[in-house]
């Protein structure tokens, strides 16, 4: 299990009202991804693309988002002036042309890598993820919850075929001090193929789901099947 001092930025994206998914597919690709990529000070960025289908978990929210991009900083400073980096300005510009931006949210995060495969090299094929947005039950608060949703994606870990990489990402204490963040963790699970995906997710939801709604609040909590595209990666 590896926990960095970087800081994970996961961002939430509803497509603006009027573009099929096609043209938002498309056009966070071309030009947005490209303007992103000017940020001289990110680290590690990636698109994850939902796809059409989601899996369904009887009690979750349906999953209201077309797009998961995470991006990784230095440091919580580095990350906190995003908006006032001027790399940042144009792409920030065209969000108009992409999100809505009244549904667009936020979760700075610290990300404990608990699967971590291969390293990726240029020419690698990219993944597919079932990528779990949750919210702790009532009953399991602070210390308590981020404990014990390590542990549950850790057996979650163990139980599914074919996997890549799993992660878990949880909010920084210090960026949710007066208010609560969107999600109380972000679990996310790789394979090389959607074949291998939907294979996974059908296991998963009849070994660990029971474990996972132990801990989480499935009313608050969406699933997601998405395509992850590699645009900055050592």
């Amino acid at each position: 299990m590896q926990t960095s001092g970087e800081v994970k930025v996961h961002a939430f994206m509803v497509k603006k009202a009027g573009l099929s998914d096609e043209e938002f597919h498309r056009h966070w690709r071309d030009p947005h991804g490209h303007l992103a990529m000017r940020v001289r000070e990110i680290i590690r960025y990636v698109q994850d693309h939902t796809f059409g289908a989601q899996p369904r978990f009887d009690g979750w929210a349906p999953l209201i988002y077309h797009g998961l991009p995470a991006v990784w900083f230095a440091d919580i400073g580095t990350a906190t002036g995003l908006h006032s980096n001027p790399d940042f300005q144009e792409s920030h510009a065209d969000e108009e042309n992409l999100v809505e931006r009244d549904q667009l949210g936020w979760l700075r995060s610290t990300e404990t890598v608990l699967v971590p495969g291969p390293v990726p090299a240029p020419g690698d094929p990219e993944r597919w993820k079932l990528t779990l947005l949750v919210r702790g039950r009532p009953s399991w608060a602070g210390e308590a919850f981020r404990s014990a949703i390590v542990d549950v994606a850790r057996d979650v870990a163990g139980t599914l075929p074919d996997l890549v990489r799993a992660t878990v990402s949880l909010p920084r204490p210090d960026q949710y001090t007066e208010t609560r963040a969107l999600y109380d963790a972000v679990l996310e699970f790789a394979f090389g193929s959607r074949a291998e995906l939907e294979v996974a997710t059908d296991v998963f939801a009849e070994r660990s789901l029971p474990a996972v709604e132990r801990v989480v609040d499935p009313a608050g909590s969406s699933a997601a099947w998405t395509y992850e595209e590699r645009w900055i990666w050592p």
